[in-house]
């Protein structure tokens, strides 16, 4: 049974909760410091964000929708443009579901070793806005 379990640590159950619970707090400041050193942090929201599932798809497009103000459907043909370039956007690629959208990102951060950047997508929304 699991209660058992915390006779294991002899009492230190407790002090060894609050080491790893420290150890995390620590890495998790430094891993932010070194995001927010990098740019890659804006108002609170990182950036630099892979595209691997629809969950942050649609976090991408809310992404770019709260930061440059511009409609969803705007935002949408952004963001398909950085999935996608240099191909320019055919009807199969506005017609293909997210997972397709998601598959080519995933094969375009392992080919080129990079993670996929909002920053281009906001530059893109300014220079056709």
């Amino acid at each position: 049974m699991w209660p058992l379990l915390f006779f294991e640590y002899e009492g230190n159950f407790i002090q060894r909760l609050q080491h790893e619970l420290s150890t995390k707090w620590v890495l998790n400041t430094v891993n932010t410091g070194a995001h927010v050193l990098l740019g890659k942090i804006l108002q609170n929201h990182m950036l630099d964000l892979c595209i691997r599932n629809s969950k942050f798809f649609w976090r991408a497009l809310a992404m770019l929708q709260r930061f440059s103000g511009q409609p969803k459907a705007r935002c949408i043909e952004t963001l398909l443009q950085v999935i996608h370039f240099p191909q320019p956007l055919s009807d199969d690629i506005w017609t293909a579901p997210i997972s397709f959208h998601i598959q080519v990102a995933h094969e375009k951060e392992e080919v080129s070793h990079r993670q996929l950047t909002f920053i281009e997508s906001f530059q893109r929304i300014r220079n056709f806005a």
